[in-house]
């Protein structure tokens, strides 16, 4: 948040533990490993503390309660849901 000047909360997730207990998080497969690392792209030098494990892409709206108030996932990297659709899930959580 200071880096961006951000006033919303952004989750870090550095050991991967949101993703996984989430199950939003996938173990990239052998031959996938030695195509990434053919590419010089080595994950676990990268991100230690989740190794070959890479997110799916999500985005999740949590309500003050603690409870999900709205989610799309995709495999699809370049798919995300709707800003529009962010917004009105947060303002119906904050009503909540």
């Amino acid at each position: 948040m200071d880096k961006t000047k951000s006033t919303i909360p952004n989750l870090y997730d550095e050991d991967g533990s949101v993703i996984r207990s989430y199950k939003l998080a996938w173990e990239l497969t052998p031959f996938l490993r030695e195509t990434y690392t053919g590419w010089g792209i080595v994950l676990p030098e990268a991100n230690p503390a989740t190794g070959w494990m890479l997110p799916v892409p999500a985005t999740l709206v949590v309500g003050k309660d603690g409870r999900v108030a709205a989610s799309y996932m995709a495999g699809d990297y370049s798919r995300r849901m709707e800003p529009s659709e962010v917004l009105a899930a947060v303002r119906s959580a904050a009503e909540a």
